[in-house]
């Protein structure tokens, strides 16, 4: 399972930079714990149209991260890799670009820059 969900989280962030380093969960660019905000910015911008399979997809991965790392507590694994894409959710997708961003951006809590 762990190889599978793996290159899977690869492939998801392949084109941000932003991709986890595992078995920790940091984001090997820019260390933060993943995913950090950039991967979600291009995460949410990849399932644009599908914000249930994102969530989805995010929690496949916080799964498989609470299994590797069992001394963070399970509810801090669950805000950082599923909650964050319920802010999402309650935001419906738009076809305008630029909206998109912005509403990306507010949800994941960016300072966002003028477009």
């Amino acid at each position: 399972m762990k190889r599978s969900v793996d290159a899977a989280a690869q492939r998801q962030v392949s084109g941000s930079g932003h991709r986890p380093a595992r078995p920790g969960w940091d984001c090997r660019d820019c260390y933060q714990p993943w995913p950090c905000p950039p991967a979600q910015v291009h995460l949410a911008e990849s399932y644009e149209a599908d914000r249930p399979g994102l969530a989805v997809y995010m929690a496949t991965l916080y799964v498989a991260a609470v299994h590797e790392l069992p001394s963070i507590p399970a509810g801090l694994l669950y805000g950082q890799f599923v909650a964050w894409t319920r802010a999402l959710a309650r935001r419906p997708a738009t076809p305008e670009g630029r909206q998109l961003t912005r509403e990306i951006h507010q949800a994941v809590h960016i300072p966002r820059v003028r477009l």
